[in-house]
């Protein structure tokens, strides 16, 4: 599969879920949830700003197509292992054809 315009990075979204450990406990974990292309840009020096004036942590924005069922609980996992924690979800217009992602990159 290649990619569509600017969405070039292929990527995993991911959702929270537990798994039963050896103890009868249970530990987070990750479970995806689909594979799709992306872009991701990161924020300018200005939107940087503004998004910290609104208490807000986000690093980047990532398009994708619309995809029913993404909240701000997911994270984005990319091929070359950075995760994206995703802030806050946008359907640009109530369109149901794209969604704006403002993320999060944090290491673990």
């Amino acid at each position: 599969m290649k990619p569509a315009g600017r969405r070039r990075h292929y990527v995993t979204l991911e959702r929270p879920t537990e798994t039963k450990d050896r103890l009868g406990g249970y530990s987070p974990a990750w479970s995806a949830v689909s594979k799709t292309w992306v872009s991701i840009e990161p924020l300018s020096g200005a939107e940087l700003v503004e998004a910290q004036a609104q208490e807000q942590h986000t690093t980047h924005r990532v398009e994708m197509r619309f995809e029913e069922g993404i909240t701000s609980r997911m994270r984005i996992h990319t091929e070359d292992d950075r995760i994206l924690n995703i802030a806050s979800v946008i359907n640009p217009m109530e369109r149901r054809e794209s969604l704006t992602l403002l993320c999060e990159e944090v290491s673990e």
